[in-house]
């Protein structure tokens, strides 16, 4: 790529040019400027040619001129011209060259060559790639000095069902469309008796032509087209609109145009009688695949089985039927609504449709799913093809049991001591630094003594205060406010309320010498001796006040408490805990999925889910749900027993499964501890061998932790059955080994519907992501 193009025409002459290229990485679709520089000594207006374009096209212009006269020195007039491109397809671009001309002297600039890289989007443009070679065949306008709009179309026959592109291209000659003050808007009108699919619209400029010495700027709408019945298809007239200011005044009105093209009509086919399939729906397409997608579970009678059909390839998607099914009398089809994924492939509509059915069982027994079939017209090769997927094997399990005959693990309940973890679960690393810098900071309070000279008389006067306060509060609460400031008043009054005699007395008494204490010139004798008798005369006060009509509202109280907390909740049925019981493995593995998703964090609920697919028969997937369940509790009896049915397969998938025996929060908390320890022993100048040891001990435990850490943060799956390892993400590809239910694998990448596995003793290969099931990382 060219850094810059500067040419000086001889030593002498005072006329140069300069184009600079754009910087940096120039991706298909960037918007780059390139920037032309023209310096003469002549106050002369200067003439540039406008250069030629290649893989770029122009969105804008704009030209400054700037005239300067030093003193005893010839004028310099100085003309930058920035051309606003936008790059339409990879490789080297071409901007250039240039002809200028100042008074008498001319020069030429050299083109400008820049690279221009693939979209990692894989797009070639804003439109597709049909669209733009429809535009590449269209024919210049009639007239360049006016606007004409033009509509292009991919063929005048097709099939029904067979897809159309039609694009609208307005010509706009440059010296029109740089007075626009707004791109022009291109109405499309979709014909009737078509699907039709709207296109991403290029912005601005689509495309730039030099047309009998003119340049001419398109602008263009793509739409995409599906015939729904055979006959003439009409294209109703397409229109552009733009407006242009009367004056060259910013504030000047605008003058609105409207420009019609004409009506076009289209041949539309249909799809040939001979060799149609009985079951044919009407579906045309290109390289249509059907997939059965079941889930590995068995099903259990009278329990809904979720079953998938996608259809994928190239043609009118949303329009695809539904694929006929004869399942076996025993089963209820109940369908749900279908999930549509458009994948547009060079231009053309493609994607899946998956149609989602819930089958009942009514019985138990091993069935076979029906050979499906989904006939279509293959538009590649002009024939009916089927897209056929085979029987299934499916066993259904009696409605009190699922799955091989095996013991039923005890279920466990969320520990108590699974409120550490949860009150921890949002701590991240910034709280991990905030814990390392604790000890320095701790260790700095420590540290620094600032002089005290707070007396304790003053902290005794505070504590005698706040007693006063609470004795207040509580004559204020026995007799009201207004029998408080006087003696005689509060004695009277307390007696009336209840109190015996001698503590009414009492309380008087020592309201009067807590008035001597505070307003006495001198201290009236012992604060700490009248501060205990202040706190008990408190305290038999509140005892008294402990009255039977008190006693009783508490016992009222205290009975609606428990009722609340002993009636048992409606609604039991369906806890997954009774679900397990009454063997409904299914729906209670669904309940325990959703409590470990809600509460990742409590290891019960992976044990329990665990044990209900263990129950189930899924292996693989009891493996990933103990794995995580030991992780968050290590020393758990109950996990270890459980782990203990299904031990690892190698000792490599027991080294990707390893559970430590302590949590990472727990070291993570020791490692903390120790660390603050030690700083807090530096601090009150221990000896320096227990303050090192502890920071050391620290560190170490640390070190543990972001180790554990880092095991556990690897991508680990367990294989759910016997499945062959691939060199390539495709069905037909070699494959070397296979890996039995089980085996532990490291996941190093992901395709659609792939997973990339990798051994620790070397092999690698590609397994599909319904054979494996990821363990989770919930520490």
């Amino acid at each position: 790529m060219t850094a810059s193009a500067l040419v000086l025409v001889g030593a002498l002459q005072a006329l140069t040019g300069l184009a600079d290229p754009p910087s940096g990485t120039v991706l298909v679709g960037d918007e780059v400027v390139v920037r032309l520089t023209v310096r003469g000594r002549s106050a002369s207006p200067v003439s540039v040619t406008d250069p030629l374009l290649d893989g770029v096209i122009l969105l804008g212009r704009r030209e400054v001129s700037e005239v300067a006269f030093p003193a005893g020195q010839a004028p310099l007039r100085t003309t930058m011209i920035t051309y606003e491109l936008r790059a339409t397809a990879a490789g080297q671009a071409r901007v250039g060259p240039w002809r200028i001309e100042q008074g008498g002297e001319t020069m030429e600039v050299e083109t400008v060559t820049f690279a221009v890289l693939p979209s990692p989007s894989g797009a070639t443009a804003a439109l597709s790639v049909i669209a733009e070679r429809l535009l590449a065949r269209a024919p210049p306008p009639p007239r360049v000095d006016e606007v004409s709009i033009a509509v292009l179309i991919s063929a005048d026959t097709v099939h029904v069902g067979e897809q159309l592109d039609m694009v609208v291209a307005a010509w706009f000659p440059r010296t029109l469309r740089t007075r626009l003050r707004r791109p022009p808007a291109i109405v499309t009108a979709p014909p009737g008796g078509a699907w039709q699919y709207p296109q991403s619209v290029a912005p601005g400029v689509a495309a730039s032509r030099r047309v009998r010495g003119t340049w001419m700027d398109l602008y263009a709408a793509h739409l995409v087209l599906f015939p729904l019945q055979p006959g003439a298809l009409a294209l109703p007239p397409q229109r552009v609109e733009y407006a242009l200011p009367v004056t060259s005044s910013f504030f000047s009105r605008e003058e609105r145009y409207a420009l019609a093209g004409e009506a076009q009509t289209v041949f539309v086919r249909p799809t040939p009688a001979a060799g149609r399939h009985a079951l044919d729906a009407g579906v045309v397409g290109r390289d249509l695949e059907l997939a059965l997608e079941l889930a590995p579970v068995a099903a259990r009678a009278g329990e809904p089985l979720e079953v998938g059909l996608a259809v994928r390839g190239q043609g009118n998607v949303a329009l695809w039927p539904s694929p006929r099914v004869e399942w076996p009398a025993s089963f209820r089809a109940y369908p749900s609504e279908p999930i549509l994924t458009l994948e547009p492939t060079a231009g053309r509509i493609a994607g899946t449709k998956r149609f989602r059915i819930l089958l009942v069982p009514d019985s138990a027994g091993a069935f076979t799913t029906p050979t499906i079939e989904y006939p279509y017209f293959d538009l590649a090769r002009g024939v009916y093809r089927i897209a056929t997927v085979g029987p299934r094997a499916l066993a259904v399990a009696p409605a009190g049991v699922q799955g091989p005959a095996r013991a039923a693990p005890p279920l466990a309940t969320a520990s108590s001591a699974d409120w550490l973890r949860r009150a921890t679960a949002r701590l991240g690393r910034a709280h991990g630094l905030l814990a390392v810098l604790l000890g320095p900071i701790v260790f700095g309070l420590m540290r620094w003594r600032p002089t005290r000279r707070a007396p304790r008389r003053a902290a005794r006067a505070r504590g005698i205060e706040r007693l006063e306060g609470e004795f207040a509060r509580v004559l204020t609460a026995r007799v009201g406010k207004a029998a408080v400031g006087e003696t005689k008043r509060l004695v009277a009054a307390l007696r009336a309320a209840g109190v015996e005699g001698t503590l009414a007395e009492h309380a008087g008494r020592l309201r009067e010498r807590l008035r001597a204490a505070r307003y006495a010139p001198r201290p009236v004798g012992d604060p700490a001796a009248l501060a205990a008798e202040l706190e008990s005369v408190t305290r038999s006060l509140i005892g008294d006040n402990d009255t039977a009509p008190a006693r009783r509202r508490r016992a009222v109280v205290g009975w609606a408490v428990a009722a609340f907390l002993v009636v048992p909740v409606d609604g039991s049925a369906q806890r997954p805990e009774t679900l397990y019981e009454m063997g409904a493995l299914r729906a209670a593995a669904d309940s325990f999925a959703a409590r470990a998703g809600s509460m990742p964090k409590v290891a019960a609920h992976w044990y329990n889910l665990g044990a209900t697919v263990y129950r189930a028969g899924a292996d693989g997937r009891a493996i990933a749900a103990w794995t995580a369940a030991a992780r968050l509790a290590p020393r758990d009896r109950a996990i270890g027993r459980a782990r203990a049915f299904l031990p690892a397969p190698d000792q490599t998938s027991g080294a990707l499964l390893w559970a430590a025996p302590v949590t990472t929060l727990e070291v993570w908390l020791t490692a903390i501890a120790l660390w603050i320890a030690g700083w807090v022993a530096f601090a009150r100048r221990a000896r320096r061998a227990v303050s090192t040891a502890l920071l050391v001990a620290g560190i170490v435990v640390g070190a543990a932790a972001l180790e554990i850490t880092r095991r556990y943060d690897r991508r680990v799956a367990v294989v759910t059955m016997a499945a062959p390892l691939r060199a390539a993400p495709y069905g037909g590809a070699a494959s070397t080994v296979t890996l039995s239910p089980g085996t532990a694998v490291s996941i190093e990448g992901e395709w659609p519907g792939w997973v990339l596995a990798h051994r620790p003793n070397g092999i690698q290969g590609w397994l599909q992501a319904a054979e494996v099931v990821a363990v989770p990382r919930v520490w």
